[in-house]
C-alpha cells in the first residue's frame, strides 16, 4: 500500500530538503500535497486524463501505485522553485521519461475511430484493391 506521504517524501528526497530517515513537517507535506493536485490538474487539462480525485490526506493511498516513481521525480521538478535547490540532471531526466511513457500509455489507450467520408468508396467494382478499384477501366 503506497500512500500519498510516500509520494512527497521521495520527491523532498530528490530535492535533498528531506533525508531517507527524516519526516516532512506538516507545511512540507500540505505544500506538496496542493502542488501534486495542481500538477495532476494541469496535466488534465493538456489531455492526460488519470481520473485523479485531488487528495488531502498525507495517509491517503495511492491509486495508480504504478506511478509512484514517476509522481515523485515529476513533483520534485514541480517543487524545485519553492525550495530554492539545484535540481540534479538525472531527476529532471527521470521525470521526463516517467512523463514521456504516460503520455504514450494514455495516448495508446485512447482508440478514436478516424473518419475519411470525402474519399471515394471504390463500391462500382469487388475486386481485390480496394477503393482505387472503382476508378479504373
Amino acid at each position: 500500500m503506497i500512500q500519498i506521504i510516500d509520494i512527497v517524501r521521495a520527491a523532498l528526497g530528490h530535492l535533498r530538503v528531506v533525508d531517507d530517515e527524516d519526516v516532512p513537517t506538516p507545511k512540507q507535506t500540505e505544500g506538496a500535497i496542493t502542488a501534486l493536485n495542481a500538477m495532476i490538474a494541469a496535466w488534465e487539462g493538456d489531455g492526460i486524463t488519470l481520473g485523479w480525485q485531488p487528495v488531502t490526506l498525507p495517509t491517503q493511498e495511492l491509486i495508480f501505485p504504478e506511478l509512484q516513481e514517476m509522481l515523485g521525480y515529476n513533483l520534485a521538478v514541480r517543487l524545485r522553485a519553492r525550495y530554492g535547490v539545484t535540481l540534479d540532471p538525472d531527476v529532471k531526466d527521470m521525470a521526463d521519461k516517467g512523463m514521456a511513457s504516460l503520455v504514450a500509455a494514455v495516448q495508446s489507450s485512447s482508440h478514436d475511430r478516424v473518419s475519411y467520408d470525402d474519399l471515394p468508396r471504390g463500391e462500382s467494382q469487388p475486386n481485390i484493391y480496394g477503393w482505387r478499384a472503382g476508378f479504373y477501366l
